[in-house]
């Protein structure tokens, strides 16, 4: 009963935005750590051992810790620290489960993303309507928003089209790791094609191309092959329209140069505090709220030490799980996941879904799950691995 619990959570928990609703998001993430705590606790005789990742996690959350504690305002930053807290503890939490409890968590991963893809066709549909009648009716004048009804590109229940796209790019390949749950494919394409988020195709397809490599089944490569294929095709149909678009701020160039500007702005403030950053709390741009940039944001935050802890983390579970699909001996979820996890990755190269709860606790979950299938010993198949 408290798995299920646990899972009600884990479904629910992207139709809660974090910037609209930050009160219910706040309830929301106790709600998830209290479930977290109880599940750790009755595990706590037969979980299975963390092993060097006990290390890593120990030194990114001490990372996180020292960076608050010495910047300019300590409490703000422990505050402000709860995510990566929670993301921890999610961590922890999906690398406990069995092997029945992860197939349950894949699939409540999975009926999440293709209700909020039935939000955001619908919105595709009626929604945008609604949303200009509502901005016309308080005389709000905002260029994005505009663009977004223009260009009909989704967003619901997420503020961002960018970061609906990055979480449906990570939830997508689960679909072909749960053969009777292939069809949920079909409004999650959808909604993501709809997104029109160029980054996050690219993400996709790198990350296909990635595990394409390290495969070792044909029947692996074909499905790989064919989707990269079809995302490939959809993302320069995609560039094109948006290219001939009269708007500047809906130019894919547009884009490019704003992100350049926000990495200078956090690369200026890396400049100043290098080895323990500013704080999760304090971290802000001139131009922008986030860096759109993993790497330059964890980096302002918890300095040099985070963010080598967090690459630390990341390649201690990663690593392994590629070597298991080299080898052939990955199970579809594991495969899936670590497509998942990798596309989630490549598209914060240059947007900011990982810092948004409503996207970024999947993650922390789904990682979970995957470092605790790629450490595990591989299941017998008749003939031994080499």
């Amino acid at each position: 009963m408290l798995l299920y619990g646990f899972l009600a959570l884990v479904f629910a928990r992207p139709f809660i935005s974090s910037t609209t609703f930050p009160r219910a998001d706040g309830i929301l993430t106790l709600w998830l750590a209290g479930f977290c705590l109880l599940l750790a606790f009755l595990k706590r005789a037969r979980a299975p051992s963390l092993g060097a990742l006990r290390c890593r996690v120990s030194l990114f959350l001490g990372a996180v810790v020292i960076s608050a504690f010495l910047s300019r305002c300590p409490a703000l930053n422990l505050l402000a620290s709860e995510r990566f807290a929670a993301g921890l503890l999610l961590f922890l939490t999906g690398f406990s489960l069995t092997k029945d409890e992860k197939n349950k968590t894949a699939h409540a991963l999975l009926y999440g993303a293709a209700a909020v893809s039935i939000v955001a066709l619908y919105q595709f549909a009626y929604g945008f309507a609604h949303m200009e009648n509502y901005l016309a009716a308080h005389h709000i004048q905002d260029e994005f928003a505009r663009a977004y009804i223009e260009k009909r590109r989704v967003f619901a229940p997420f503020f961002s089209p960018n970061i609906l796209a990055g979480y449906l790019a990570m939830i997508a390949p689960l679909c072909l790791a749960l053969p009777k749950n292939k069809w949920l494919l079909v409004p999650i394409s959808l909604a993501f094609l709809l997104t029109q988020s160029l980054g996050a195709f690219l993400s996709l397809i790198l990350s296909l191309g990635i595990v394409f490599l390290a495969a070792q089944k044909t029947p692996v490569k074909k499905t790989l092959l064919l989707t990269a294929a079809g995302l490939t095709a959809a993302g320069i149909l995609l560039l094109w329209l948006r290219s001939g678009d009269s708007s500047v701020i809906r130019q894919p160039a547009f884009s490019v140069a704003m992100r350049i500007e926000y990495w200078a702005q956090a690369l200026a403030i890396v400049k100043e505090c290098p080895w323990t950053g500013v704080g999760t709390g304090l971290f802000d741009l001139p131009s922008a709220r986030h860096a759109h940039n993993i790497v330059l944001e964890i980096w302002a935050k918890t300095g040099i030490i985070g963010l080598a802890a967090f690459i630390f983390l990341a390649a201690g579970f990663l690593i392994p799980a590629a070597r298991k699909i080299r080898l052939s001996s990955s199970s579809p979820l594991l495969t899936a996941g670590f497509c998942g996890l990798l596309a989630f990755l490549i598209q914060n190269l240059w947007d900011i879904s990982f810092f948004f709860p409503e996207a970024a606790s999947a993650w922390w979950l789904l990682a979970g799950m995957v470092a605790s299938m790629s450490l595990s010993p591989s299941a017998p198949s008749g003939a031994p691995h080499p």
